[in-house]
């Protein structure tokens, strides 16, 4: 199992039989090119590293907040950040 797929993850990313892709593979027909290249690109994409996460959140308590009248003052000195 390459990159923990079967060949029925395999068949269904590259739109075909499991059972037209199972003869390809043990030689009994001979595909084209282009399903050749359909067939590759699906194992490419499995074999890719996974995209970067995102950055995480920022912190409520960086940067600017905005604060209503009705909130109670907190001051903290540049020292304190």
């Amino acid at each position: 199992m390459l990159a923990g797929l079967t060949l029925e993850d395999v068949a269904r990313e590259a739109d075909t039989a499991v059972a037209y892709l199972s003869k390809i593979e043990t030689d009994k027909l001979i595909p084209s090119k282009t399903y050749v290249g359909t067939v590759t690109a699906v194992l490419s994409r499995a074999l890719s590293p996974a995209p970067p996460p995102p950055p995480p959140a920022p912190d409520p308590d960086d940067g600017i907040r905005l604060a209503h009248l009705d909130d109670p003052v907190e001051i903290r000195s540049l020292e304190a950040v």
